[in-house]
């Protein structure tokens, strides 16, 4: 600095910065302020909006694994199982259309004594009647051979236990009723029930009653019913009395892929009989047919 005060430029030297602002710049930096400021409001609402995505990610995910968890479980939890048939598979394709053994009210086919079919039918079909509506630990085996012996002594059939008139068995049961499975005479506790029954019925009516109660048929005993096997006893159209009667339980309905209807017929004749006991029996139209039931 000179005597006078004023600055002195060196040659050579660099310039010294000033302290005020050059007015030229002011635009200038106004200008790249706002740009600045602009960025940041702009950074900060990018951040934002990533801080919501993720929350909403977060959200499905967790929506997710708790559909995830009910689904699995639903599948863990034991599903209700359907009552299975006693009828045994006959291999061709046949649809059952109503089953009464998927009920439990039915025991295996038995064999029979003497000629006593129609005391078995009726007494499985009391049983089931009033079975039905009780706890498995109230329910009763009835014993077939108490009604036997009755029939025989009502017909004075010495050697047999057969009968063509439905009214013997029907008003027995219904006035004394049978004892349990065991007891075929004497005091003690007795099951009575009402049945109802048709003769020269239609086949039509025969499906028809079967798909509301089991029920009893009465058909001749004829050599083809001895062999049916895993096949259909087609029954004669026409009604032949030279034969013996043979009583058989019907407990389901169905039909065939090419359409014949069926009933399944539980016989007396043991497990060796058909199919494990059981066979399947068409009914044509050109014949009548008796039939029995219990009224529940």
């Amino acid at each position: 600095m000179d005597e006078e005060g004023e600055d002195v430029i060196s040659i050579g030297a660099k310039p010294k910065s000033s302290k005020e602002p050059n007015p030229l710049n002011q635009a200038r930096r106004e200008r790249e302020a706002r740009e600045r400021g602009g960025g940041r409001q702009r950074g900060r609402g990018q951040r934002g909006r990533g801080q919501e995505g993720i929350g909403e990610a977060h959200e499905e995910g967790e929506e997710r694994q708790v559909e995830e968890a009910h689904q699995q479980e639903a599948q863990e939890e034991p599903q209700p199982q359907q009552p299975l048939s006693k009828i045994p598979p006959f291999n061709d394709g046949s649809e059952i259309t109503r089953d009464w053994t998927t009920s439990d009210l039915f025991d295996d086919p038995i064999y029979q004594h003497a000629d006593t079919c129609g005391s078995v039918v009726f007494a499985r079909l009391t049983q089931a009647a009033y079975n039905k509506d009780r706890p498995i630990a109230q329910r009763r085996n009835l014993s077939y051979r108490h009604l036997a012996n009755h029939i025989r002594s009502v017909t004075g059939k010495k050697e047999s236990f057969s009968f063509r008139n439905l009214s013997i068995p029907k008003n027995f049961i219904r006035d004394n009723g049978l004892h349990k499975d065991g007891v075929t005479s004497g005091q003690g506790g007795t099951t009575k029930m009402h049945f109802g029954s048709e003769r020269h019925v239609e086949a039509k009516t025969v499906f028809e009653k079967l798909e509301t109660v089991p029920l009893g048929i009465i058909l001749e005993d004829r050599a083809q019913l001895h062999v049916v096997g895993m096949g259909i006893y087609e029954v004669p159209g026409d009604r032949d009395e030279r034969f013996q009667e043979h009583a058989l339980l019907a407990v389901a309905k169905g039909r065939t892929p090419d359409g014949v209807d069926f009933i399944v017929v539980q016989n007396s004749w043991g497990m060796d009989y058909g199919n494990n006991g059981y066979c399947r029996v068409s009914l044509p139209d050109t014949r009548d047919y008796d039939i029995f039931w219990p009224m529940w």
